[in-house]
């Protein structure tokens, strides 16, 4: 058992400018009323459906142009399919 686990946390002010410029990631730029930033958790990789269940409709879903930018910077930088990371906006001058 390890005594410690790494904890991947990407910053979007360093991401390339469609992803910066994307509605969908509006919600965590930094407000300039607020001390904190706001980080978001999510799980590297694809969607699926449980296959143990029975479903008359199957599940379907389109990923957005800015899912598929987002996804393929991730794994362009580090992030491992299947892989809890966080995801932040910090200040253009802080840099992580």
């Amino acid at each position: 058992m390890s005594i410690y686990e790494t904890v991947k946390v990407f910053d979007l002010s360093s991401a390339p400018p469609d992803l910066r410029e994307a509605d969908d990631l509006a919600i965590l730029r930094p407000d300039a009323e607020a001390d904190d930033s706001t980080i978001l958790s999510l799980k590297v990789g694809c969607f699926a459906t449980p296959r143990d269940r029975i479903v008359k409709k199957p599940l379907t879903r389109e990923v957005t142009y800015t899912e598929f930018q987002l996804h393929r910077w991730l794994v362009e930088h580090g992030a491992q399919e299947g892989e809890d990371i966080f995801l932040r906006w910090s200040a253009d001058d802080q840099l992580v």
